[in-house]
């Protein structure tokens, strides 16, 4: 668990830096908290297979509890996940939330 808190940490720190704001709004799956869901989306993400067979190289990943405005923090996060492929951010944010079992949300 340090360690995976440590990637986390670390990870949402880098995320703060990228240009483009890949965040989308999703639906933690059933049963799950905000923490637990965290930690899950970050190794899911790092170690994302058709990202990283395709080539492309881990940049971040991020988890924010709520929606744009700060609400819903126990049922909604903002979430991204960023590879880089010479030169080029690529989001899978999409795929790696559904294999979690996380469901997009309305604004």
């Amino acid at each position: 668990m340090h360690f995976n808190a440590a990637l986390f940490v670390a990870a949402a720190s880098v995320a703060l830096v990228q240009a483009a704001d890949y965040r989308l709004l999703y639906t933690l799956p059933a049963n799950t908290d905000t923490v637990t869901f965290a930690v899950e989306f970050g190794n899911a993400c790092a170690t994302w297979a058709p990202a990283l067979s395709s080539g492309a190289t881990f940049e971040a990943f991020n988890v924010e509890a709520g929606d744009y405005q700060g609400k819903n923090t126990a049922t909604e996060v903002l979430i991204d996940c960023v590879f880089t492929a010479s030169g080029a951010q690529t989001a899978y944010t999409t795929d790696v939330a559904a294999s979690l079992g996380a469901t997009p949300a309305s604004d």
